[in-house]
């Protein structure tokens, strides 16, 4: 019974580490625009339960019993933006902080827009520049 008790513990630990990696915890940065990233963080919360018995000991027939649990949060509480200015952090604790975050919404969307825009004009010029060397050759 030990062994098939460990082997559970060690299958328990296997895949709630697999669950929690450190891109949930520190999520993936989104660029908004040159210079502009924004990074998600989260609190992750995880527990799991084990237990056994050994019936041998108390019915005539050999065996055992095992049972096992697990659960996982993940609650977002934050972001990092990081710019020319430095980093700043936006906590989504508070509704006074959640509502900073919403008020910078329009801002976020306007440097998005302007980020893709530019990516627009450069790939349009690059495409005006490409053919205006094959037009030259």
């Amino acid at each position: 019974m030990e062994d098939s008790f460990n082997e559970a513990v060690r299958n328990i630990m296997l895949k709630l580490k697999e669950l929690v990696e450190t891109e949930v915890i520190i999520g993936e940065p989104v660029n908004v625009k040159e210079g502009t990233s924004i990074i998600p963080i989260s609190k992750v919360s995880l527990g799991f339960a084990l237990g056994g018995s050994d019936r041998a000991k108390k019915e005539k027939e050999p065996g055992y019993s095992l049972g096992s649990g697990a659960g996982v949060s993940l609650t977002p509480i934050g972001f990092l933006v990081v710019d020319e200015n430095g980093v700043k952090l936006l906590e989504l604790g508070g509704s006074s902080r959640l509502h900073d975050l919403i008020a910078e919404i329009p801002e976020l969307c306007k440097n998005m827009a302007a980020h893709f825009d530019s990516k627009k004009r450069d790939k349009k010029e690059k495409k005006n520049e490409e053919k205006k060397s094959e037009d030259d050759a």
